[in-house]
């Protein structure tokens, strides 16, 4: 267990097989406001939109196991400027909720560049979600539909919480 946060996740396999649903709640245990960075911003029309179902999926530490995030990992391609996932903020004591959607088969992916292909058949999962304790470097993205995302700073620390490794359902 994470002394910042507890980290309570689920996977359910759902649209007859072809997708895999990520459920989570973070609730805070810190004795100070913190922020999530769990809201990943993708290219829109104009300029920004939330990607409210995408998640990175990339390889985890032993063949056969994958990672769920949705925090700060850099692309293995180049890209033109970095941005960082949105935040939110989560006071002493509050649960926050997340949901994410990924297609089946699982392929590595990230929000915006790519990663490398996943090695193996993933049998297990880890999730973890980036998140900024202290002062940050905020800035805004402006969203296609006229709201605004605040970012922190890519040279801003960014902490993970981890969850524990599961079996994937599929």
């Amino acid at each position: 267990m994470n002394e910042l946060a507890t980290l309570e996740w689920t996977m359910t396999v759902v649209e007859a097989s072809k997708m895999l649903r990520i459920d989570y709640n973070v609730t805070s245990r810190a004795s100070q406001r913190f922020y999530l960075c769990d809201l990943l911003p993708m290219p829109g029309a104009k300029t920004w939109v939330l990607g409210s179902k995408e998640i990175i999926v990339m390889n985890g530490p032993e063949p056969g196991s994958v990672i769920f995030s949705r925090a700060r990992v850099p692309s293995r391609s180049p890209l033109p400027f970095l941005v960082d996932p949105g935040a939110r903020s989560i006071d002493p004591g509050q649960t926050v909720r997340g949901s994410a959607e990924v297609p089946l088969p699982l392929t590595a992916r990230h929000y915006r560049g790519t990663l490398e292909p996943l090695k193996g058949k993933p049998k297990t999962a880890t999730l973890q979600i980036g998140c900024i304790v202290g002062n940050a470097h905020w800035s805004e993205l402006l969203l296609d539909d006229g709201g605004k995302l605040t970012i922190p700073n890519s040279s801003d620390p960014m902490q993970l919480l981890c969850s524990e490794s599961k079996p994937l359902p599929i």
